[in-house]
């Protein structure tokens, strides 16, 4: 019997050794569980002087050898602004050593709900996009844009509601990321 248990552990030994090695800190920050998403959600919120819970969307997290980065986007009304974004990057010790963003200062929110159909925003991407076919919706289906001189009678930017879909080049198989006005069908961005 004590020779199945020498065996067993020799077999677990074996085994352990092939499974991949981390480094220490990445142990370290999962036995601690720094919240990461917090972290970087609340120092953008004090840089941009936003409230996060409202404002900001959480994307990911990404981690390296030496430092984390949080990838976060400002948002409205729940939904992501897609041309925005804040990278804050953490060293070991959990300090913020980096931070970047492009945040939109906007007076408009056009209406979340589309006025348009699906078919008619993939018609209009088509159209813009000839010889490509329609793949599907882009993950969350929706984003906001914030747009230059789109806020009514102003030239102040607003932010424009969008379809979000994927369109395939034909010819190089690339796929696009279009993002179509749910209000107006007009193709504001590929």
């Amino acid at each position: 019997m004590l020779h199945n248990v020498f065996a067993a552990c020799a077999l677990l030994a074996s085994v352990a050794s092939a499974l991949p090695q981390y480094p220490a800190a990445v142990y370290d920050k999962v036995a601690r569980g720094f919240d990461y998403k917090s972290a970087a959600l609340t120092y953008v919120g004090k840089q941009w002087g936003v409230v996060p819970s409202y404002s900001l969307q959480f994307q990911s997290v990404v981690e390296g050898t030496d430092t984390t980065s949080a990838l976060l986007r400002q948002a409205q009304n729940g939904v992501a602004i897609d041309n925005t974004y804040a990278t804050v990057v953490f060293d070991q010790s959990y300090k913020i050593i980096d931070f970047e963003g492009k945040k939109a200062d906007f007076t408009y929110v056009y209406n979340n709900l589309p006025s348009i159909s699906l078919d008619a925003a993939i018609a209009a991407g088509e159209q813009a996009l000839p010889g490509a076919t329609y793949t599907g919706t882009w993950n969350n289906d929706f984003a906001y844009l914030a747009v230059p001189g789109a806020a009514p009678g102003t030239r102040d930017t607003g932010l424009v509601f969008n379809y979000v879909i994927g369109f395939k080049d034909n010819k190089t198989g690339v796929v696009n990321k279009a993002y179509v006005d749910a209000l107006t069908a007009q193709v504001r961005q590929i």
